[in-house]
């Protein structure tokens, strides 16, 4: 048989004894002082108050729009250049005719696109279509930067214009 000492007995009495009293203050109510005190619990550690902050960019979006458009009527005005309809469309995009005298319709029909295409990339990167994809992808880059559509810039990687 265990033979264990009457102090160790006793010390295990009486730290089961205070978790018995805290876990049964969790299941009855006992009017103590002790148990009064509480911790006061942030509302994240209460498992309330769940908040999502978002910026609004519209305002800023909009003030950028109208500064830019003031600049360029600055602009138009200063070099003399005629303009009608300069406005901002859906808060998203600036829009302006350009008039100049003598030019009755300006049709843009009239160039080969695929080819121009070509003659850009062939003139800064040379005759050789690129093999590898990093290459290839540095020149689509460059290709659409000077404004012309994916379209465009897949023919002239194809080598058949």
């Amino acid at each position: 048989m265990l033979y264990f000492s009457k102090i160790k007995i006793i010390a295990i009495i009486i730290i089961t004894a205070i978790f018995v009293y805290f876990t049964a203050s969790n299941f009855f109510k006992f009017d103590n002082n002790f148990l009064k005190k509480k911790i006061n619990l942030g509302l994240d550690l209460q498992g309330g108050s769940y908040l999502l902050l978002e910026i609004d960019n519209k305002p800023v979006i909009t003030q950028r729009l109208q500064n830019k458009l003031s600049t360029l009527r600055k602009y138009f005005k200063k070099e003399n250049i005629n303009f009608k309809n300069l406005k901002i469309i859906n808060n998203e995009i600036i829009s302006f005719e350009l008039k100049k005298r003598g030019i009755k319709n300006f049709d843009l029909s009239i160039f080969d696109w695929f080819k121009l295409v070509k003659e850009v990339r062939e003139k800064k990167f040379g005759q050789n279509l690129p093999l590898d994809y990093k290459t290839k992808a540095k020149q689509k880059r460059f290709l659409k930067s000077r404004g012309f559509d994916f379209d465009q810039i897949n023919k002239a990687f194809l080598g058949d214009i």
